[in-house]
């Protein structure tokens, strides 16, 4: 087993974040593939979203029940009400007195009105999966978080340390102190830091590994670098073709031949791509650089569509620890 496989799969809970768009979604299931596949039972936690996961597999959306998507894979998309409720009944253990209180229209609309409740009890229901037995052993080797884009995901991982801090006494005050320090258990906890090289998320990505460190104490686990062209071409070869691009660009303006000119744009498309490996590989030098961290890459799957088989291999990758040049 790999150094490198070991920073990326080998913790028990892990959290996957960053601005949207950049693939959370797509490297927490391929994640919770890879492990899997390993032989690990993982669960994968969305919050609240629109599923697009289960149809992949052949299955219904994920809803906020727990389902068995592949063998040693399930899924879970909780809600807060769901989490409330799940909370209260393993807190309360008296199904009556829930439906009574928390199922009031009063009661529910001034606990939609608590700030950072639903946030807490949505992590809750993770932090309970991440230590929940069954026959004396844990009932999942390891829980995903794809959690919500970066600034929803920094409220997110905010939200248990100011309650513990702002609230003297009770029992979500423990449960918020415990779900602190998981978050910032390292030998538990992996917190990936998602992103695309490109300027936006690398800024914003940088922002929040600061913000992490500075304001709530966590080293996050890493960066991802997600979708990286692979580099096509050596550097003898764009002279070449920078060279055979320009002599056809004469050519081509003293003639109408097509031939030359569809030659002439698959030249230019070409060194289109060279460029675009070029400005990712400054990003990826300056994510190395002020991070303080390696960075890892996963290539870009050049597939229409993403389905069951396209996810095999950016596991394959994940198993592998993706690549760090």
């Amino acid at each position: 087993m790999s150094t490198s496989r070991n920073r990326l799969l080998d913790h028990r809970f892990i959290i996957n974040t960053g601005k949207g768009g950049v693939g959370k979604t797509t490297l927490s299931v391929a994640m919770a593939m890879a492990m899997a596949r390993a032989g690990r039972r993982v669960l994968l936690f969305q919050f609240n979203v629109h599923d697009r996961v289960g149809p992949i597999f052949g299955k219904p959306p994920v809803g906020p029940e727990i389902v068995e998507l592949a063998p040693r894979l399930f899924a879970v998309n909780t809600t807060p009400p769901d989490a409330m409720r799940e909370y209260v009944l393993m807190t309360l253990r008296v199904r009556l007195l829930y439906r009574a209180v928390f199922e009031n229209r009063t009661v529910a609309r001034f606990l939609r009105m608590i700030p950072g409740l639903p946030e807490l009890v949505m992590l809750g229901k993770a932090y309970y999966h991440e230590g929940e037995s069954a026959d004396g052993r844990p009932r999942f080797d390891a829980v995903i978080l794809d959690a919500p884009a970066t600034g929803h995901g920094m409220f997110l991982l905010q939200i248990p340390r100011v309650i513990s801090d702002a609230v003297a006494d009770g029992p979500m005050v423990g449960e918020a102190h415990r779900m602190a320090e998981l978050l910032r258990d390292r030998q538990r906890t992996r917190i990936n830091l998602i992103t695309l090289t490109e300027e936006m998320p690398v800024n914003e990505t940088l922002e929040y590994q600061r913000r992490l460190r500075e304001e709530l104490d966590i080293e996050p686990g890493g960066i991802i670098a997600n979708s990286v062209y692979p580099t096509p071409f050596s550097a003898t070869e764009v002279r070449q073709l920078r060279d055979l691009r320009d002599t056809l660009r004469i050519r081509t303006n003293n003639n109408h031949d097509s031939g030359e000119r569809d030659l002439s744009s698959m030249l230019e498309a070409a060194l289109f791509r060279d460029a675009r490996c070029a400005m990712q590989k400054g990003y990826l030098d300056r994510l190395e650089q002020e991070s303080g961290a390696p960075v890892i890459r996963i290539h870009h799957r050049f597939e229409p569509t993403l389905d069951a088989a396209a996810l095999e291999f950016i596991a394959t990758e994940l198993s592998s620890g993706g690549s760090t040049s």
